[in-house]
């Protein structure tokens, strides 16, 4: 009877700890994560943004498309101001698809930061490099023709990108910096400004890259696949 007890006691807690480490994951390649003002509206496949509600203030908790809190993963924004009127800005995404990842597409959102802003993201894995796709669609008609600049700083700074947001909303068009290294203590830092008129952010999506080792495992398990089915 003890020993049933004992055994019982033990399953209970196994149960207990899969449930309490469940619902947080360390970063790790492969990942994305989703950051936008706003709500979104989630797609079937369940891309899940974080939305952000106000400016000036730190998320401490961020998620990754798959609903998972990522462990010590935190965004700040400074700066700019949050317009929640719900325009379409993102025409060109969701009618033409420009050459946007699938996730935007899926993930719309009606509403954007504006003004001057600075978003600081901490705790990411410094080995790692990232992928950045970040989209300046305006707030409506009144946006358009309008260039905005968004520019990235890690380990070096990685450039600044220019957008028309007129092109953007039309095209499907975004800001892309590529192999991204945060500096050595984890952060990555998006810049944004224009020259003429006020910047806007709608959205920011972080690919965490894979890494060589890991891309050759998932080719030789694919081939494994391949050839149980012929066989």
């Amino acid at each position: 009877m003890k020993t049933h007890k004992f055994t019982t006691t033990l399953a209970a807690l196994a149960v207990s700890c899969v449930a309490a480490t469940a619902s947080a994951a360390p970063l790790t390649a492969g990942m994305q994560i989703g950051i936008a003002p706003g709500p979104t509206a989630t797609d079937d496949a369940g891309n899940d943004w974080n939305d952000f509600a106000s400016t000036n203030t730190t998320y401490n908790t961020i998620h990754n498309l798959d609903g998972v809190t990522v462990d010590g993963v935190s965004v700040q924004l400074a700066g700019g101001g949050i317009n929640t009127a719900g325009e379409d800005n993102w025409v060109g995404l969701s009618t033409n698809g420009g050459s946007a990842p699938a996730e935007f597409v899926d993930s719309v959102t009606t509403d954007l930061l504006f003004n001057p802003l600075t978003l600081t993201i901490t705790g990411l894995d410094p080995s790692l490099t990232y992928d950045l796709y970040s989209v300046s669609h305006g707030g409506g008609s009144a946006f358009d023709s309008r260039q905005d600049t968004h520019t990235v700083t890690g380990d070096v700074g990685y450039g600044s990108s220019v957008v028309n947001r007129g092109d953007a909303r039309v095209n499907g068009t975004f800001h892309t910096f590529l192999g991204v290294s945060p500096d050595n203590s984890g952060t990555i830092v998006l810049a944004t400004t224009a020259p003429s008129n006020n910047p806007a952010f709608n959205g920011l999506l972080i690919n965490v890259v894979p890494e060589p080792g890991s891309l050759a495992l998932m080719g030789l398990g694919g081939l494994c696949i391949l050839r149980r089915r012929r066989s």
